[in-house]
């Protein structure tokens, strides 16, 4: 499973859907607040189980926090992040290189066409901003891809 067997120690949870359509929120604070969960590793993998089709993922809204990321400190050379993100990507594997990243606000929705029947949401949080709300992703199955050569 390519990148999933690596992550998997960082990753709290691993869920596979077999649904063609649902919504995903951020996993809320266990502590019972109102803002999302810190410190989480979500892995959502979207399996429509069936062949050529695609994904149609919409990120309807995302409160995050932070107007910043940073996945790797250029300068020292030191593996870190700072601020929360989702990646959006195709197939099962994370860090793939064809991956969409979101972080900080967004109130207007954003849909991307993730081109196989397999795809995945990835939620890293290091921290739980207070009052942000975390997001509100939905997915559906579209219709057959066609490739014209």
């Amino acid at each position: 499973m390519g990148h999933i067997s690596f992550l998997i120690h960082y990753i709290t949870v691993v869920e596979v859907l077999y649904n063609t359509s649902g919504t995903i929120e951020a996993p809320l604070d266990p502590s019972g607040s109102n803002w999302y969960e810190p410190d989480a590793r979500y892995l959502w993998i979207l399996d429509m189980q069936r062949a050529n089709v695609n994904i149609e993922v919409t990120v309807e809204e995302m409160d995050l926090g932070l107007p910043y990321n940073e996945i790797h400190d250029i300068g020292s050379k030191i593996n870190f992040t700072a601020g929360d993100f989702v990646l959006v990507g195709a197939g099962q594997d994370v860090l793939q290189g064809n991956e969409l990243m979101f972080f900080g606000t967004r109130s207007t929705p954003r849909k991307i066409i993730v081109r196989s029947g397999v795809g995945h949401i990835f939620f890293y949080s290091t921290q739980s901003i207070t009052s942000a709300k975390g997001f509100t992703i939905s997915y559906t199955i579209k219709g057959k891809m066609w490739w014209w050569w």
